[in-house]
């Protein structure tokens, strides 16, 4: 399990699937940038303890999953 408060991967020319298990299966980050980057595909369930995630300036398609997950998440 990854431990920080921020992460902040923006403008990093991240491309292709967004990493599930990497930022969203073993990480407890509360506050997850990851805008201005490539990633293509759906949005996956959500950790937790997230509260502000941007994922602006990305091609991501297809609906938001019925159980996001991340019950105090604030700003998406």
């Amino acid at each position: 399990m990854y431990r920080c408060r921020v992460l902040d991967l923006s403008e990093n020319q991240i491309y292709g699937m967004l990493p599930t298990y990497f930022l969203f299966g073993g990480m407890e980050a509360v506050i997850l940038d990851i805008s201005s980057n490539q990633l293509v595909g759906p949005i996956p369930t959500l950790p937790m303890n997230l509260s502000l995630l941007d994922l602006s300036g990305n091609n991501l398609s297809g609906a938001l999953p019925s159980d996001i997950g991340a019950p105090g998440l604030e700003i998406l």
